[in-house]
């Protein structure tokens, strides 16, 4: 008859038993989360991309409840518009080119589905890009052109990432631009 030897503590714990097991999965686990998010904002350079949207604030704060002259195409007087109103699409186009990928076919055959870290990313980032313009502008310009700085940048995130689809990611800013003879309310 054969026996089997049950293994000693030693063992299990050179082995990578239970023990050891139990100890450390957790926090490797995370560990690995944390380290596959870190890459993914290093390789769309976040970074960069927020310090660009924290100088949009900071314009904004400065020079929020400033008019600027809109040019009209027809020859007559332009519409005057907050520069609070107009900062948005900047800071859409730093949403949009903070989402793009520079391998996007490998992407698709990835372990992890990028395609919802895309969409949580830009999520992410036009919530706080809503937020600081709302912040900023509100206190130059007050109330009502802080939340239409706010509809304005989730309008023209709106646009730009359909676009990035559709035409491509160097394209992606034609959405927003093109919007304001097609919808005059956005402005």
């Amino acid at each position: 008859a054969l026996t089997v030897e049950e293994p000693t503590v030693l063992d299990q714990v050179q082995l990578g038993g239970p023990q050891t097991l139990s100890c450390f999965a957790a926090p490797q686990r995370a560990m690995t989360s944390w380290i596959a998010v870190w890459r993914y904002c290093h390789a769309r350079r976040l970074p960069k991309h927020l310090l660009v949207l924290s100088g949009l604030c900071l314009l904004a704060g400065l020079w929020g409840g400033s008019l600027f002259e809109m040019p009209n195409l027809q020859g007559g007087r332009g519409a005057s518009v907050p520069i609070g109103l107009i900062l948005p699409l900047g800071a859409a186009g730093v949403v949009g080119v903070s989402t793009y990928t520079a391998a996007a076919e490998l992407e698709l055959v990835a372990a992890r589905d990028l395609r919802r870290w895309r969409l949580a990313h830009a999520t992410m980032m036009t919530a706080l890009a809503a937020i600081a313009l709302f912040g900023a502008v509100t206190w130059r310009a007050g109330l009502d052109v802080g939340s239409s700085a706010v509809r304005n940048v989730a309008g023209f995130t709106g646009l730009s990432l359909p676009c990035a689809v559709a035409l491509g990611a160097p394209l992606r800013v034609l959405g927003p631009l093109t919007s304001r003879p097609l919808c005059p309310s956005i402005l």
